[in-house]
């Protein structure tokens, strides 16, 4: 089983993953996405996210993402393991645990796009993987060209006491939140998919994605204990970057408030929103094209922004 996945061409996209931690379970949304972008996906830690796939290539001579980035070798040399403490992580990790587990995880991004030598990227992150996402933007300025939250937590966001009960006990009640999943999810896939064929279809590739991947319920719960213990207000404003911020309808996603996502509208300096209709917490799977399609649109008018700037400088 590959770690990671690098598919398409074009200005590198990394997808960061929710919280089960597996690129495998958006790999609907990697599929859209690579028709527009060079997407890069990979397995949160513990999953040893830094396998290189088969498709590893290098990244084009120079191009536009890359022209005019500048030498941040050092400062990223940090987040790499021939700079470990003695626990063997990146140097300088906050103490908290949410906050270190949450740092690494960004050091993921980090190595990947080393990997390849790519300098700048778009990063994406799904539900949890937007924290993850964010954390990196925050971190590496300079090397985020847009940043995509799709459906993540907002900073108010805070477990269910049921969740936070399996989140202490993943291998006693860690099969008990897998099973009320699909009732939860339920009403935002008959949305999303309103004909039975299409809805037996998702729940196969489901199915088969659990089998073929499977989960710690261990790491999901570190996952969900991060998102409770680690503060993202710091990160959002910190984020220079242009951003997106992706929501399915209120009424549908069951999963993270849409008003909590909405936050981070407020917190990042330059950011806008959109709400992807029909869907709730798994738009970017059920209706990936359309998903697609919203961030396409989003960074070529980034990539627009960025060329008038430079032409006025230069005139």
């Amino acid at each position: 089983m590959r770690e990671a996945i690098d598919r398409g061409g074009g200005v590198p996209l990394v997808l960061v993953p929710g919280i089960q931690g597996r690129w495998e379970y958006v790999r609907p949304a990697i599929d859209a996405l690579s028709s527009r972008f060079r997407v890069i996906a990979f397995s949160l830690a513990g999953a040893s996210p830094f396998a290189r796939p088969a498709a590893d290539r290098p990244a084009p001579d120079r191009p536009w993402f890359r022209r005019n980035a500048p030498d941040d070798r050092g400062r990223r040399e940090g987040l790499r393991d021939d700079r470990l403490d003695d626990r063997g992580e990146p140097e300088g990790l906050p103490d908290m645990p949410g906050e270190r587990a949450l740092t690494k995880d960004a050091a993921g991004v980090a190595r990947v796009l080393d990997d390849r030598g790519i300098d700048r990227a778009v990063v994406c992150g799904i539900s949890f993987g937007g924290l993850v996402a964010l954390r990196f933007a925050a971190m590496h300025p300079d090397r985020t060209i847009a940043l995509v939250l799709a459906s993540t937590p907002g900073p108010s966001f805070r477990l269910h006491p049921r969740h936070r009960l399996y989140a202490r006990l993943p291998w006693l009640c860690g099969p008990l939140f897998l099973a009320e999943s699909p009732w939860r999810l339920r009403a935002e896939i008959c949305r999303a998919l309103p004909r039975w064929p299409d809805r037996l279809r998702f729940s196969a590739w489901q199915l088969g994605t659990i089998a073929a991947a499977p989960l710690s319920l261990g790491q999901m719960a570190r996952r969900a204990g991060s998102i409770e213990s680690a503060d993202p207000r710091a990160d959002a404003r910190a984020v220079s970057a242009p951003t997106l911020i992706v929501t399915g309808e209120p009424g549908l996603d069951r999963v993270v408030p849409v008003s909590g996502t909405l936050e981070y509208a407020t917190l990042v300096r330059d950011a806008r929103a959109v709400v992807q209709p029909d869907t709730g917490h798994l738009g970017s799977i059920t209706r990936p094209g359309a998903f697609a399609s919203l961030v396409g649109r989003f960074v070529d008018d980034v990539r627009q922004r960025s060329g008038t700037r430079r032409q006025g400088r230069a005139s």
